[in-house]
């Protein structure tokens, strides 16, 4: 199975948050399944850990953060394509989020 990671899901996964569950946890670690996350995802950590009000705090800086946490659990990036944008004029309105709602293209 394809799991594409929210940004949430990798943060937590790369920081053992407890907030994961373990039935997502279940899955990443289930080799039989490609971990990807969207490019979207890069998008907002560069936006979050920007912000002037409650910035994200890595450890790392975003691209090294992404250079060690990428390989170490095998996750591959997924580009946004046209198709992809235009998807999201068939979503339903039940996320705002501009984020969610191409991965929810992409994912779809």
């Amino acid at each position: 199975m394809k799991l594409l990671l929210d940004t949430h899901a990798l943060l937590w996964l790369a920081s053992g948050d407890a907030r994961l569950s373990q039935p997502a946890r279940n899955a990443i670690a289930d080799s039989a399944n490609t971990l990807t996350i969207s490019v979207a995802t890069i998008w907002e950590l560069a936006i979050k850990t920007t912000k002037p009000q409650q910035p994200l705090m890595l450890i790392d800086p975003l691209d090294v953060y992404l250079a060690k946490c990428l390989p170490t659990y095998g996750i591959d990036v997924l580009a946004i394509q046209q198709a992809h944008a235009l998807s999201v004029l068939e979503l339903p309105h039940h996320h705002r989020d501009p984020f969610d709602r191409i991965m929810i293209a992409q994912a779809i």
